[in-house]
């Protein structure tokens, strides 16, 4: 008798137990759906994350004269060599270099205003206008503001690393639509490339709104509440498909590596054990503010680019499907074209992002005199160039690979 009490109290606890742990699967589930984000917060606050201050070394200098490896001094060389010695050391398989705003494919919605009027063109011949575009802003801006293909190139040979050293191309526009659909690129091209056995370890070089991109990548990755929004839209809108979205368990195994470089403190990030993330912004100051608001035209305060690419800054999409896009994401990142939001934004000088370690570095590219934003793009280009090469590989081994 007592033998049949206890396997029905048993019983009793073992349907209790799983009962509760169905309850607490949906509300998790239901949780996680309903949840929105909540878009960044601008604060003159002293940042809770990690910020060192830091002065640009000009001791190991770039020839320009001769930008190979072959025209450069020993102890140039030496330190890339330490560079892709550590990179090898620690297993890092693929290093992508992601460009910011304005100096890629398409920044100014030509392909979507092409394919209206003649809606029948090939892939092939949109491919073609995008390689042109590029290349002509490459031809322009050189190694200002923009990752060339020599300066990969040269990281690849100076540091001599095993790992599969290139560039991610997007349109480079400058609206919500735009950073997402290249974060889509990314997952995708990540996808790709990274192999199934063993799990990866991947440096993510990013200049500018390319920052954007990686903070979205964290959380399409990892299937965030904002994650499985943006999903849902990228579905609904027929970006992305389910398929798509199930394969996130691959890039789940994998270590990611994100440095950013003056990337504007924009969208949020949700890293796991496996995702680190380092900042590096040009600044010049006392505080971790943002200094020196008047002193654009000689870059006084550092970066300004960093501080006007803050939420309300977008432009309008070129296409209605684009704007209708945006319109939505405005609910779960904020509004993007605002200025009333853009001013009272910038009036905080928030410079330090709430997510991974920044340094704010002060490049030496002040002028005292002689207005010099045009050569800097007001301090925003300085962190692409050939002669920043070194110095920002060394910020990013220390803090990942040392």
């Amino acid at each position: 008798m007592s033998q049949g009490i206890s396997i029905i109290l048993f019983l009793c606890i073992l349907v209790f137990g799983v009962g509760c742990l169905i309850a607490w699967y949906i509300w998790r589930t239901v949780a996680r759906r309903q949840k929105h984000s909540i878009p960044i917060q601008y604060s003159k606050l002293e940042p809770k994350s990690a910020f060192y201050f830091r002065t640009f070394q000009t001791d190991i200098s770039f020839n320009y004269k001769n930008p190979y490896l072959d025209g450069q001094s020993p102890a140039w060389q030496k330190a890339m060599q330490s560079v892709g010695q550590s990179l090898d050391q620690h297993s890092v398989t693929h290093v992508y270099f992601v460009h910011g705003t304005f100096v890629g494919e398409d920044p100014f919605g030509l392909i979507p205003a092409l394919r209206r009027i003649y809606p029948n063109m090939s892939p092939a011949t949109e491919l073609n206008i995008r390689r042109r575009v590029k290349k002509s802003y490459s031809t322009i801006t050189k190694d200002t503001g923009n990752y060339l293909d020599g300066y990969v190139d040269l990281f690849r040979i100076a540091s001599g690393t095993k790992a599969a050293c290139q560039i991610f191309n997007w349109s480079s526009a400058n609206h919500h639509y735009a950073r997402i659909h290249a974060a889509l690129e990314l997952y995708r091209r990540l996808i790709k490339d990274l192999p199934d056995v063993p799990p990866s370890r991947v440096l993510l070089q990013g200049h500018s709104h390319g920052g954007q991109t990686f903070a979205i990548l964290t959380h399409l990755v990892n299937l965030t509440h904002l994650g499985e929004e943006i999903w849902d839209l990228l579905i609904e809108s027929k970006l992305a498909s389910v398929f798509e979205k199930r394969q996130s368990h691959k890039l789940r195994k994998c270590r990611f590596d994100f440095a950013t470089f003056g990337t504007p403190h924009r969208y949020p990030w949700r890293l796991n054990k496996k995702q680190q993330l380092v900042n590096i912004i040009n600044h010049r100051g006392k505080t971790f503010l943002a200094e020196k608001q008047l002193g654009f035209w000689k870059t006084a305060g550092g970066d300004y680019v960093q501080q006007w690419g803050i939420a309300g800054s977008d432009t309008l999409a070129a296409s209605s499907r684009e704007r209708d896009f945006n319109r939505k994401v405005d609910k779960l990142l904020g509004k993007g074209v605002n200025p009333k939001t853009w001013i009272e934004n910038l009036a905080k000088g928030m410079r330090v992002p709430e997510a991974g370690t920044t340094y704010l570095v002060d490049f030496r590219d002040h002028s005292l005199v002689v207005p010099n934003f045009m050569k800097t793009i007001f301090g925003h280009g300085v962190y692409t160039r050939y002669e920043a090469m070194a110095f920002n590989s060394q910020i990013i081994v220390e803090n990942f690979y040392s």
